[in-house]
């Protein structure tokens, strides 16, 4: 699937020209499509963009229901923030 990147300032390498930035880029999101743990293959999209779109199904799931998601128990004791 052909993708196009659009770089407006590069922050991270100045010293690196802008084609091996971009070849970084490039080669980042190709080995982020290797990390989704369901598949021994690559995937379409990014893991972090599959796990965002799982996260919001599970939740639009569980919000029509009319349920609250509610964390697991060790977390209830916690002052802090959960993660699904």
């Amino acid at each position: 699937m052909p993708t196009h990147y659009q770089v407006m300032k590069n922050e991270l390498d100045p010293s690196l020209k802008q084609d091996e930035f971009f070849k970084k880029i490039q080669e980042m999101t190709l080995k982020l499509c290797y990390l989704y743990y369901n598949v021994s293959g690559s995937i379409r999209i990014p893991s972090p963009l599959k796990y965002a779109k799982c996260l919001a199904a599970l939740l639009e799931l569980v919000a029509n229901k009319g349920s609250a998601v509610v964390p697991h128990e060790y977390y209830e004791k916690c002052n802090t923030l959960f993660f699904i």
